[in-house]
């Protein structure tokens, strides 16, 4: 008998094995809500005396709040349109994506919208949903968010239980029971949200504190020239531009809106040889011969002496003679060279 654990096949056996298994838990999972739906329309869930579906589905078959939330939404979108099935056996939707579609499906128009949403993500979906239905925008504002005055026990937020059947029953068996009503947990802040709402309209939902609410208000005063009406999302926008200005060029990751002025390239300027020089003789220049390049040195007042080159005629001169030679025009502050 061939070994067929995880551990024993490759991996494009693996891959295969797992493609096969993810379509036998799509046929489960359409035959689970086929059988669901037939349980919740004959109201079997009251016969075995529970309120609702709901709770049978926590109680019986131990769902979680989400698992079963996104069970009896696909299950009522599939009760309206039986021919949906098909689409999640074969994994064009999924639960989720088949609950978000429900409130724009009709009878004309279901076959075009699962077309346009198939293998889509549900982020994707949501975003199809408000471009063929926009909902209507929220009011943007800040609001004061209820604080509870009990302070609680420990860092971790309290955890909702619902009361079994038994304990339900045993409390309405004993009312003079003391019952003792707890303080209600402080609320738990609620996970930020930006949810789409038209095509190129999304809506922003997150939870501050007191100091980025002041420095909100701040930069909304600081902002009034340019945006007088004091519009929450232009002054967001213009926080984030700055932002992204401000890190994007650290990081290299955005480029900033305004472009500085590019310095002039510089340009290479055309060398200039100097004239090559005549060799000094070591001996000084001889009586009647014209001297070459002689180096003397030019004395300006604040600068450094700059080392020039001054062709001139020597003439000759007797023993204790001037040093220097005679110029046809000698130029001011030329020092000789020692």
């Amino acid at each position: 008998m061939a070994d067929t654990t995880p551990a024993s096949l490759d991996s494009a056996l693996l891959s295969r094995r797992l493609g096969e298994l993810a379509g036998h838990e799509r046929q489960l999972q359409v035959e689970s809500l086929l059988h669901l739906d037939e349980y919740d329309r004959r109201k079997a869930w009251a016969e075995a005396g529970y309120p609702s579906v709901w709770e049978w589905c926590l109680r019986v078959l131990h769902l979680r709040e989400g698992a079963t939330a996104r069970r009896l939404a696909a299950m009522r979108v599939l009760r309206r349109f039986p021919s949906l099935a098909e689409a999640l056996r074969d994994g064009r939707l999924c639960l989720s994506t088949l609950a978000a579609l429900g409130p724009v499906l009709t009878s004309e128009n279901s076959e075009e919208v699962v077309a346009r949403a198939a293998f889509m993500t549900k982020a994707e979906v949501e975003h199809l949903v408000v471009c063929l239905q926009p909902w209507t925008a929220p009011r943007e504002g800040l609001r004061l968010l209820p604080q509870s005055s009990a302070p609680q026990s420990s860092a971790a937020p309290r955890r909702e239980t619902l009361p079994s059947k038994q304990e339900t029953s045993a409390l309405a068996e004993t009312p003079d029971r003391d019952c003792r009503a707890e303080p209600p947990p402080a609320p738990v802040p609620s996970r930020s949200t930006l949810e789409p709402i038209s095509s190129d309209t999304y809506s922003l939902r997150v939870t501050v504190d007191a100091e980025f609410k002041n420095a909100l208000d701040q930069l909304r005063s600081l902002l009034s020239h340019q945006l007088p009406d004091g519009d929450l999302g232009s002054v967001l926008r213009e926080a984030v531009k700055c932002a992204l200005e401000k890190h994007g060029k650290r990081k290299g990751a955005a480029e900033p809106s305004r472009q500085r002025r590019s310095a002039p390239k510089k340009t290479a300027a055309a060398k200039v040889r100097p004239a090559k020089r005549k060799p000094i003789p070591r001996g000084g220049p001889a009586r009647g011969v014209e001297a070459g390049w002689r180096p003397v040195r030019l004395a300006q007042r604040g600068r450094p002496a700059l080392r020039v080159h001054l062709e001139a005629r020597a003439r000759p001169h007797r023993a204790g003679g001037p040093r220097w030679a005679e110029h046809d025009r000698e130029p001011q502050g030329v020092l000789p060279t020692s």
